[in-house]
């Protein structure tokens, strides 16, 4: 199949090449919805990413965006649901600090 009106032959093979290795690399990353570490100061946001916890992994960073949004919501409307699910408040702090980061992100093996 033609790509923009020509033939791969005629792609140059460095360009494809170059793709090909970008699309094979972003294939492998997963995303993970990552919760801080709870101190007994509180929630420890400033932690390093090693420390944090996956909550979740996703195939995608859209997949990971939705699930932080539907964690947080879970932890600012379950207190209202009868019979009431109680999170500590710690958690629901920690719920409100979950980040998504791609799994090749240098941080999570930082020390």
């Amino acid at each position: 199949m033609p790509i923009d009106g020509r033939s791969a032959h005629q792609l140059d093979p460095h360009r494809f090449e170059m793709s090909f290795r970008h699309a094979a690399v972003l294939a492998l990353v997963v995303w993970y919805l990552m919760l801080p570490p709870i101190s007994p100061r509180g929630v420890d946001v400033s932690a390093p990413l090693s420390r944090w916890t996956i909550y979740k992994d996703y195939d995608s960073i859209h997949l990971c965006v939705e699930g932080e949004t539907q964690l947080r919501e879970r932890g600012e409307r379950e207190p209202n649901l009868t019979p009431p699910l109680q999170f500590p408040p710690r958690q629901l702090e920690q719920f409100a600090a979950a980040d998504c980061v791609a799994s090749d992100d240098l941080r999570l093996k930082e020390k």
